[in-house]
């Protein structure tokens, strides 16, 4: 076990706590693209390519094959069929920093052909493609990847001179994750999204 100071153990509490705003501002907005662009205004992660592109969000394809939606995925999307599926996934970048990575798959024939062709040819997120069918979100799972786990141990050095065992910090990119389901205004679900972000969301001026 390592030892760490009293400053360094708030200064990751503080990180904790920031990340755990961002989680909260996503989990509680209909839209997690229209959470990421406030975060990035108010935070001022803007740079000289967000500025000419206007401060948006933008999805860039990652070229990877198919994912195929296991039994339990069907279910939630309530199709039987794996043709009834289409996937995409994309890098969600503000500027030139990518800020998270989200896999999505939608039920194809809750889209309209306007919706496939921007989905397919335009770096447009998929919240703003489908926006027109008043969709609303339900987050089925949340994971914090950063911040204090339970795996390890360090002592944390205290003023009283007694050693003090906290959790060790896991340190990564990645900081968390979000699954969750888009619904119409029908009810009827149109999408599950798996969703990782990143750390350049703290990558404050």
């Amino acid at each position: 076990m390592s030892v760490i100071k009293d400053s360094e153990y708030l200064l990751r509490l503080e990180k904790l706590a920031v990340i755990q705003s961002l989680n909260v501002a996503i989990l509680t907005s209909k839209s997690a693209t229209m959470a990421l662009e406030e975060w990035c205004v108010k935070h001022e992660l803007s740079n000289q390519l967000n500025t000419i592109s206007g401060n948006k969000i933008i999805a860039s394809t990652v070229k990877y094959d198919f994912e195929i939606p296991n039994q339990q995925q069907l279910d939630r999307l309530a199709v039987s069929n794996i043709s009834e599926v289409k996937f995409r996934h994309v890098c969600l970048n503000w500027g030139d920093a990518t800020v998270s990575e989200a896999r999505n798959w939608y039920v194809e024939n809750l889209l309209t052909v306007e919706m496939h062709d921007m989905l397919k040819n335009t770096n447009i997120p998929f919240g703003k493609v489908v926006e027109e069918l008043g969709f609303y979100r339900q987050t089925f799972s949340s994971r914090l990847l950063y911040g204090f786990q339970p795996n390890g141990l360090e002592k944390l050095s205290n003023t009283s001179g007694h050693n003090i065992d906290i959790p060790e910090e896991k340190f990564g990119k990645n900081i968390f994750e979000h699954r969750a389901l888009l619904f119409n205004h029908q009810h009827q679900p149109i999408s599950e999204v798996w969703e990782v972000y990143n750390s350049n969301l703290l990558d404050f001026k």
